[in-house]
């Protein structure tokens, strides 16, 4: 994904969001029997946020290289636009609507 223009740190700020999350729901709820699988990890479906956040931290530093590499691509208004205007052949900005 970074080579497609999206910043992988962005994903590392998302996922300790969620983290933290995660954790206020289970101190809100301790005294509560309701989640007692979701605690055992191998009876999750899904990673925990901290070990998606993890996984993430070890791959931050080869995903900046690619991020930051000449020729990645850049998500900006202006080259969608520019894409738009090669494929149609026409500039979405100068139609007007009846």
């Amino acid at each position: 994904m970074a080579r497609a223009g999206y910043d992988p740190s962005a994903a590392l700020k998302l996922w300790n969001l969620l983290h933290r999350l995660e954790e206020d729901q289970e101190t809100s709820n301790s005294n509560s029997s309701v989640g007692w699988a979701e605690k055992i990890p191998w009876t999750r479906t899904h990673p925990t946020c901290k070990d998606r956040e993890q996984t993430i931290q070890k791959a931050l530093p080869k995903a900046l290289k690619f991020f930051h590499q000449p020729g990645a691509q850049s998500l900006s208004f202006s080259s969608t636009s520019a894409s738009s205007t090669s494929a149609t052949g026409t500039d979405p900005s100068s139609s007007s609507l009846p």
